[in-house]
């Protein structure tokens, strides 16, 4: 399906909507003939209203009025209660701009809006050992949470105008967009989500690098959540598959000390105002860890 600009395409049986962080603008609703919400982050199938109902999200709304008013809509997608209310759908947003490289090794790198603001630093300290781009096209957010990442994978891994694009290597993370999600069973949850986006990225061929979550430096309760999950990923995910990985949590930590810290010179976290990006030196900072990583893998047999 074509979008209004053509430097986005649209899968089968999906729907081009406005997307708020895309870099082209548009993004897909993977639902036929969706309603995009005003949002332009969520989408409703057709027959439905997209409204906010709660502060947590935006829910989808019977047309005819005849569906179940009592709350609970937001905890189960459209489809599994035929005629209800419902959760709305994500719209997922495009793979890279550009095809893999004819003439030198191309890398993905998959992750967070941290992974988004050290790629131009790995491009630049790589300086055309690798043809590098971030996955997806996007200005903020980025791959987001495990539950997002596996919905929208299939595009993730093709260019926004639907090409394969074969990597010889992927650089990818998941985990500070999961840190607010639960506790528990989700745990599970997301190891079971993980290890399947890893599975798909392993049928690609390429070689795959993991990178630990950076820390939530302003809340050491919910930086003890990304602590668990990195070790749940290592340890049921990365580490059983031989897959190496580079270590940003430990490198912040070294520079920044423990979580909570506060003006750090690597970290935009400040009193008053919690964050957790870098500035340009942090960013640097992350890249050296990172490029020789993929160096090393470029070269392994």
């Amino acid at each position: 399906m074509t979008c209004p600009v053509e430097s986005t395409l649209c899968p089968t049986n999906t729907t081009c909507c406005e997307s708020v962080y895309s870099l082209s603008g548009y993004g897909c609703c993977l639902l036929p003939n969706a309603v995009c919400c005003e949002n332009r982050q969520s989408c409703c199938p057709t027959g439905y209203i997209c409204t906010n109902t709660t502060n947590s999200g935006t829910a989808c709304k019977k047309e005819d009025g005849h569906g179940v008013l009592n709350g609970d809509e937001l905890n189960f997608p459209c489809g599994q209660f035929q005629g209800q209310d419902c959760k709305s759908s994500t719209i997922c947003n495009p793979g890279p701009e550009y095809n893999a490289s004819s003439s030198q090794p191309t890398c993905l790198i998959l992750g967070d809006s941290v992974s988004i603001g050290y790629t131009p630093f790995v491009v630049s300290k790589l300086n055309g050992s690798c043809f590098v781009q971030h996955s997806p096209w996007s200005t903020d957010g980025g791959a987001c949470s495990t539950s997002y990442a596996l919905s929208c994978i299939n595009m993730f891994t093709r260019t926004a105008r639907l090409n394969p694009i074969r990597p010889n290597v992927y650089l990818f993370n998941f985990g500070l967009h999961d840190y607010n999600l639960g506790t528990g069973d989700f745990f599970n949850e997301y190891v079971a989500e993980l290890t399947k986006i890893r599975d798909h990225l392993l049928q690609s061929g390429a070689k795959l690098l993991w990178a630990t979550t950076t820390p939530v430096p302003y809340s050491r309760d919910v930086n003890t959540v990304v602590e668990i999950l990195n070790k749940m990923a290592l340890g049921h995910v990365i580490t059983p598959a031989r897959i190496p990985s580079v270590d940003l949590y430990q490198a912040v930590i070294a520079r920044c000390g423990p979580s909570p810290f506060w003006n750090c010179s690597i970290s935009l976290n400040r009193l008053g105002s919690p964050n957790v990006h870098y500035n340009s030196d942090g960013y640097q900072y992350l890249a050296s860890l990172i490029s020789p990583a993929i160096e090393k893998l470029l070269h392994s047999q």
